[in-house]
């Protein structure tokens, strides 16, 4: 946990190296890809997830999800997606009555 709150303040600064969180890049992918292994937990997520993003990084570094997480992730997502209104269009002839 405390390496990915380093990883995730690393990437609230911008992505700027500083001597308190990592003396290199390179001390940073390899904690990253230490915690990728632990892709159950919220943070070690979030973290890789916000390092994905640095400019720096060449590559993706991948999550490891386990089976159970994923199925549960993948059911928020599809409670939120069905939780946001839509319009619907329907076409054809209508009558409308006023007494």
């Amino acid at each position: 946990m405390l390496t990915a709150k380093r990883i995730i303040s690393y990437c609230k600064n911008s992505y700027f190296l500083t001597p308190y969180n990592y003396e290199t890049f390179d001390d940073l992918l390899v904690e990253a890809k230490h915690i990728a292994k632990y892709g159950d937990i919220p943070s070690c997520r979030r973290a890789i997830t916000m390092l994905n993003n640095d400019p720096k990084l060449d590559y993706n570094i991948e999550v490891v999800i386990s089976k159970r997480v994923k199925k549960e992730l993948q059911k928020k997502a599809q409670l939120k997606m069905n939780s946001i209104p839509k319009a619907t269009i329907k076409t054809g002839k209508f009558v409308v009555y006023f007494d």
